[in-house]
């Protein structure tokens, strides 16, 4: 998709010219290269021909597979070369400067750019052998060993492409071009016209909010946070155990490292993400950053208020900003993980100097590390979330959107300026829906040090904190769900709020100034006498933010606003929730903590409010919000029946997609309006479309709109926004596999709590509990989670997975009542594959389990450790001659040895 269209003529760039960026999202259950296709075919308009392109620089990090998906996206999208026609070069500059993960992407279009100027692609070097993978016969591309000449091309231009990929799912594809005429120009950006609504006209600048979703101290939902502003109550509290321990790290002497001088913040407290709605598993919501699940939960709440959730909407042109301050609570958690093996050759050290035997030191060190990673899940993670990126792809993925998804970090000014940033990917015209975030979750005793060591938390005594211009820190989320406000009022949405303006200043010596400039720059075009009169109260988000002085060793304390001293600072929360403020004042007439009262009737004069945030960086941003407008829903998305007119659903059927068109041209509306009901699919028809039609007339138009898109993929949205739905139908039932996994997929609490929402399921685990007591064994939560993480004991890991697949096995089956044509499983999955076939009953398939257990155990040689590599055993052996312990024990496959 479009992210923008962007004609630059900078020296500054060596006269090159950015000419397309491209930024689609992974789609869930979609394959990897399809995602780079849409990458790059997204970053081409119909003005530049991808065969024009002469070098691209490529994301390749030298991985087989992952270079091996880049290279056949970027073939189906430059197209093969005919026999004789001059390949592509392609290259990374990651072989010269490594990896550098987020700079990643700006270093490869630097090269690239300089590369231009110079006129020459220079070698790939340290390339030595080809990707088995790549048969790069069947490619465009080249690998250039030495320097190639960069010529110009026919139509007098240089071009190039830069490809870069997120660990988030964020793929991004950027053409460059050098100017024609070859001067350096000041550039411009230009804002590019949404297919659907035709070019954006300045007057129609300003965005709705069609939706909201909150999860802040004391209120997990929007309604319950306007609670809490109506009611102004404190829900501040001290700081959990779980969080840090006050008996170490708490010291009331302010200044002091390693130690807080406040142990009160606004925590988020009973928020549990229901996993059920996008299918996440346990062992993800276990280990995985919490913030990500937050975010999810108030991008459904937006969703939801916006009457999205249950309707059709563009997926494709929706896009995710996150605003974060990078290096929160998981980050730190991750960063002290990482440090276990030292931990424990510090606790093994202390143990040796106090005499301790060492059976006593192996079971000591082994103690700790299970409660070490009981406590400290991230080393568990597995999606990611070492990355902020996934904070805003966790949105992305969940709910299927390819418009680009990106965190950023503006401080603690952060939400307003995804906020920002959103606007303008809406008035650009690459996206019609964004979500907008702003999150933290940073109640570490690092966060607290850090704040505090700068002398700006609040005091501990509430007598003392009423005059005291310090912050309690807090955490949570805030999104909202943007739109074009035409685009708004053409759909009939409600919207919530009206975003007039947003603006941004900095200054490092004065906060003061910066939130002043911000603030003029925002309301520049708004009536003065309306603007001043409509304004309630300023609601700053960064209550007790203090400006540093130019000297950098005194704070000012410039603004106190009630919301913060309600749930605490929440950092780059801190602006969403001064947005929601506004609008809620906006909505109910009525400031958060009741002081101010004022009373309108919608559409008496232009009610407005502003919400800011600033960075102790000295960035401030301010948005100017109005009233928002209350719209009767449409009764239906594409078409409006009348009372004598009720919708109907209209069937078509063919062979092959080539005949449903053709079928469909022949028609006739009118006689397949009034025989719908009759409509019926045959076995035959493997190619179908569904339409609901509220008229002859509407289906005509309908018809006529599946006619022209039907063989369109990328159509399909928009086909089912106007009521028309396409399927191809497999002329024969695909096989279906069960595939049980082995020891390695176990977790702590593995399915505690997901069992007994099904009640086929929680039966079965009454029986097998039963069966399991009967046979003198722990039950499943004995094995599962009880007594600590089962990983550490072979006999508990098998025995929980052995029951935990069953009672997958038993859920698959209840929800879908599909049966499998074929049962397979890796490693000890083939026991419960054997009960699932019948093969065995519940009690061999333990017994068994039992008796190998022992047999490990009875192995008394010392414990050594499991290295899986692709080389053949020979290449093994030869190499590992002279090590003592080294054994080539398992060779699944001629390149699998373990």
């Amino acid at each position: 998709m479009w992210f923008g269209l962007v004609n630059m003529f900078d020296d500054v760039a060596h006269n090159a010219a950015a000419q397309v960026l491209g930024k689609p999202c992974d789609r869930v259950h979609a394959a990897q290269w399809l995602n780079h296709i849409l990458d790059e075919c997204r970053a081409y308009p119909k003005s530049i021909d991808p065969a024009s392109v002469q070098y691209i620089e490529a994301h390749c990090t030298s991985t087989q597979l992952g270079d091996a998906t880049e290279l056949a996206a970027l073939t189906r999208v430059l197209g093969r070369r005919a026999a004789g026609d001059a390949k592509i070069p392609i290259a990374s500059v990651k072989a010269n400067i490594g990896h550098t993960v987020e700079a990643a992407g700006i270093a490869g279009l630097i090269k690239a750019v300089l590369a231009m100027h110079h006129e020459v692609v220079p070698p790939a070097i340290n390339y030595e052998t080809p990707n088995p993978n790549i048969v790069w016969e069947d490619t465009p591309f080249f690998v250039p060993t030495a320097p190639v000449a960069w010529p110009l091309s026919d139509d007098g231009t240089r071009r190039g492409g830069i490809n870069a990929f997120g660990i988030g799912g964020l793929n991004a594809h950027v053409v460059v071009e050098s100017p024609i005429d070859g001067n350096a120009q000041s550039f411009a950006i230009s804002r590019v016209s949404s297919p659907n609504n035709g070019a954006v006209r300045p007057s129609d600048d300003e965005i709705a909010i069609v939706g909201q979703g909150a999860v802040f101290p004391g209120a997990l939902t929007v309604k319950a946070f306007a609670d809490l502003l109506t009611t102004a109550r404190d829900v501040t509290r001290d700081i959990t155990p779980n969080r840090w321990n006050t008996d170490i790290y708490y010291d009331p002497r302010p200044g002091i490292a390693w130690r807080s001088p406040s142990r009160r913040a606004g925590i988020v407290e009973d928020f549990a993400y229901d996993w059920r709605r996008h299918s996440i598993s346990p062992k993800q919501l276990e280990t995985a950053d919490p913030l990500q699940f937050m975010i999810l939960d108030t991008a459904d709440q937006a969703l939801d208020e916006a009457g999205y959730a249950g309707k059709p909407f563009d997926r494709t042109r929706t896009g995710v900003v996150v605003g974060t301050i990078i290096g929160d609570e998981f980050y730190t958690q991750l960063a002290v993980s990482l440090h276990l093996p030292e931990l424990e050759q510090d606790l093994r050290r202390c143990c040796e100097e106090r005499g301790l035997g060492s059976d006593e030191i192996a079971r000591i060190v082994e103690t700790f590390r299970n409660v070490f990673l009981e406590r400290y899940t991230a080393l568990r993670d597995e999606s990611g979330s070492f990355s902020s990126s996934t904070l805003a792809s966790r949105i992305a993925k969940s709910m299927d959107l390819m418009g680009g998804a990106f965190t950023l970090d503006a401080g603690e000014a952060s939400s307003l300026a995804a906020v920002a940033v959103g606007r303008d990917l809406l008035l650009s015209g690459p996206c019609d829906l964004v979500f907008c975030a702003g999150a933290q979750r940073h109640l570490s005793i690092d966060a607290f040090e850090s704040y505090g060591i700068r002398g700006l938390l609040a005091s501990d005594d509430p007598a003392a904190r009423r005059s005291d211009r310090g912050i309690l820190l807090g955490e949570g989320v805030g999104t909202v769900l943007l739109k074009r406000l035409t685009d708004a009022r053409r759909d009939r949405d409600n919207v919530l709020a009206i975003v007039h303006s947003i603006d941004a200043a900095s200054n490092v010596k004065s906060i003061n100034e910066a939130v002043a400039m911000a603030r003029a720059r925002a309301a520049h075009g708004l009536d003065a006498g309306d603007y001043q009169d409509s304004i309630l109260s300023i609601d700053i988000a960064d209550d007790g933010q203090a400006a540093m002085a130019a000297d950098q060793e005194t704070a000012q304390a410039v603004f106190a606003d009630p919301l913060t001293r309600q749930i605490g600072h929440t950092l780059a929360a801190s602006g969403m929730a001064s947005l929601f403020q506004a609008i809620h004042t906006l909505q109910e007439a009525s400031a958060g903590t009741g002081e101010h009262e004022e009373s309108y009737v919608a559409g008496s004069g232009p009610a407005t409010r502003e919400a800011c945030a600033y960075a102790y960086s000295g960035l401030a941003y301010c948005t100017v919000v109005k009233r928002g407008e209350l719209n009767k829903p449409m009764e239906a998305v594409a078409f409006k029946p009348t009372p004598d007119s009720a919708p109907r659903i209209i069937r078509i059927g063919a062979e092959t997609m080539e005949a449903l068109s053709q079928r469909i041209a022949r028609v006739d509306s009118a006689s397949l309006f009034d025989g719908a009901s009759l409509s019926r699919y045959t076995a035959a028809d493997h190619a179908r479309v569904a339409i609901v039609a509220a008229s002859p007339d509407a289906l005509a138009d309908q018809l006529a709109l599946a006619r022209a898109q039907i063989h369109n993929a990328d159509a399909r949205a928009l086909l089912e926004e106007h009521g028309i739905f396409c399927r191809v139908v497999e002329a024969e039932a695909p096989l279906v596999a069960f595939l049980f996994p082995g020891q390695g997929s176990q977790y702590l609490g593995m399915l505690r709590d997901w069992g007994d929402l099904i009640p086929k399921v929680a039966a079965k685990r009454r029986d097998l509990d039963a069966e399991l007591l009967r046979l003198g064994c722990a039950s499943f939560a004995g094995l599962a989670w009880e007594d600590g993480d089962p990983s550490g004991d072979v006999w508990r890991t098998q025995a929980s997975i052995l029951v935990a697949d069953i009672l997958m096995l038993t859920a698959i089956t209840t929800l879908t009542g599909i049966v499998p044509d074929v049962i397979s499983a890796h490693s000890y999955g083939e026991y419960p594959a054997l009960v699932a076939a019948g093969a065995w009953t519940f009690e061999q398939a333990l017994r068994v389990t039992r008796r190998r257990c022992e047999m490990i155990a009875a192995d008394s040689g010392p414990l050594g450790r499991m290295l899986a590599t692709t080389a053949s055993p020979e290449t093994i052996n030869r190499l590992s001659q002279g090590i003592p312990g080294v054994l080539c024990k398992k060779c699944n496959t001629c390149r699998s040895v373990g």
